[in-house]
C-alpha cells in the first residue's frame, strides 16, 4: 500500500491553517483512491502484502483492504475509524469512504472561497437530516419471512461482489441459510451469525460454492478405508485426540534407553491400548468419531476395519 503521508507544523508560533487543512485533506484523498478503483463487482483487486505473519493476499474487499492498512495520517487515520463503524454492518466500506471522499473534495472548493468549516458542517448535517427524511419515506418494512423481499435485498448486497451469473445462487443460498437459523425469542428474530460457517477451500472457484445443511469439515476422514456416507449416524465428540505422543519429539531432560528385545512388547502394548480405545468407541455405538485433536495413523486405520469414520475437527 502506498505511504499516506504526514502532517508537520510549519515553522513559526502560530499554526498555518491554509497549509494544514489542505494536508489533512490529502492525506484522507490518498487512502480514498486506494479503495475508489475497487468499487463494485468489476472492481480492481488488490495485492496485499503481509510481513508479520507472512500472508499474501488478493482481493477486493473493502473490510480486507481497511483492516490491513496502517494509516498513521491524521485525516486517513479519521476516515479509517468512519469505515469501521461499516464493518459491523458487514458491507459498504468502500461506499463509504467514496462518498465521504466526495464531499470531502467538495469542501474544498467552499475552503477555497472563504467558507468557514463550522458552515461547511452544518450544511452537510442539514443535508444528513433531509437525506434520512426521504429514506425514511420511501422503504417499506421487510418480513425476514418472506422470501422473495429477503432475496431481493440479498441481491442487492451480493450485486456489489460478484458478477452476475454468480449473484443469483450466492443470494438463494444466504436467504436459506438465514431463514433457517432465524429463531423467535420474546416475539422477536434472533439470530446468531456465528451459526453461518463459511470455509474457503484452495483451488476451487465461486461456481463450486456449495450450501450444506449441517456441518462441514475442513479437513478430510482420516483413512481412506473409512465409509464415504452414513445415513443417521451416531457421533462420538472427543475434546481429545486419539494418538500417542512419541516421548523422542518431547522436549525434555529425560533419556529413555530400549534394550532391542524390548521393542516388540512395547509395540504389542500399544496395539493394546488402540484396540482398547476403538473398542470403547464400538461399544458405545458410535459411528462417527469427531475430535478436537490429531488421529494417528493405527487408531484410524482400525476404526477403518470397524466400519467407522473419524474426522480431526476444524470447524
Amino acid at each position: 500500500m502506498p505511504w499516506l503521508g504526514t502532517v508537520e507544523k510549519p515553522f513559526g508560533n502560530e499554526p498555518d491553517r491554509l497549509y494544514t487543512q489542505p494536508s489533512l485533506t490529502r492525506g484522507a484523498e490518498l487512502l480514498i483512491d486506494n479503495f475508489r478503483s475497487s468499487l463494485g463487482p468489476r472492481g480492481m483487486v488488490k495485492l496485499i502484502l503481509q510481513p508479520f505473519p507472512m500472508r499474501d493476499e488478493i482481493t477486493s474487499d473493502g473490510k480486507t483492504i481497511l483492516t490491513s492498512m496502517g494509516a498513521v495520517h491524521p485525516g486517513a487515520w479519521i476516515l479509517r475509524e468512519m469505515a469501521y463503524s461499516q464493518i459491523v454492518v458487514g458491507d459498504g466500506v468502500i461506499t463509504t469512504l467514496v462518498l465521504a471522499g466526495e464531499l470531502l473534495k467538495n469542501s474544498k472548493k467552499l475552503l477555497a472561497l472563504k467558507v468557514r468549516p463550522a458552515v461547511i458542517i452544518h450544511g452537510y448535517r442539514e443535508a444528513m437530516k433531509h437525506t434520512r427524511s426521504i429514506l425514511r419515506r420511501i422503504s417499506k418494512p421487510v418480513d425476514w419471512r418472506d422470501h422473495d423481499d429477503m432475496l431481493r435485498v440479498a441481491r442487492t448486497a451480493a450485486g456489489t461482489k460478484f458478477l452476475g451469473y454468480q449473484v443469483a445462487k450466492l443470494a438463494e443460498f444466504a436467504v436459506f441459510a438465514v431463514q433457517h437459523i432465524t429463531e423467535m425469542r420474546g416475539g422477536k428474530p434472533q439470530l446468531d451469525i456465528g451459526d453461518i460457517c463459511v470455509l474457503k477451500v484452495i483451488g476451487k472457484t465461486s461456481d463450486e460454492t456449495r450450501l450444506i445443511r449441517g456441518i462441514a469439515f475442513q479437513s478430510g476422514l482420516r483413512h481412506p478405508g473409512m465409509p464415504k456416507r452414513i445415513e443417521n449416524p451416531r457421533i462420538a465428540l472427543l475434546s481429545c485426540g486419539l494418538e500417542f505422543k512419541r516421548f523422542w519429539e518431547e522436549e525434555t531432560p529425560v533419556k529413555v534407553q530400549v534394550a532391542p528385545g524390548r521393542i516388540g512388547s512395547m509395540r504389542e502394548a500399544r496395539l493394546k491400548m488402540v484396540r482398547e480405545d476403538v473398542d470403547r468407541i464400538t461399544a458405545s455405538g458410535a459411528d462417527l468419531v469427531v475430535m478436537s485433536k490429531g488421529c494417528d495413523e493405527l487408531h484410524a486405520s482400525m476404526l477403518a476395519e470397524r466400519g467407522r469414520g473419524g474426522e480431526g475437527a476444524t470447524v
